[in-house]
């Protein structure tokens, strides 16, 4: 379990710094800071991000689709 979680801890920071990058763009370029529009934000990363990692093959093991 622990190499489980050393495997998704370096996709997890990824997405956290993803998720801070888009809210601080949004905010720059609309003013927009909402908490809906960070909850989409969050939603989206949350749903894109694997699978975009599985089609560049850099997806952990927990991610992988047999």
């Amino acid at each position: 379990m622990a190499a489980t979680w050393r495997e998704l801890l370096p996709h997890f920071f990824g997405m956290l710094v993803v998720y801070a990058i888009l809210v601080i763009g949004v905010y720059y370029a609309f003013g927009i800071q909402d908490f809906w529009v960070s909850l989409a934000i969050a939603i989206s990363i949350a749903l894109v991000y694997p699978s975009l990692a599985r089609r560049l093959d850099i997806a952990p093991e927990a991610w992988q689709r047999e």
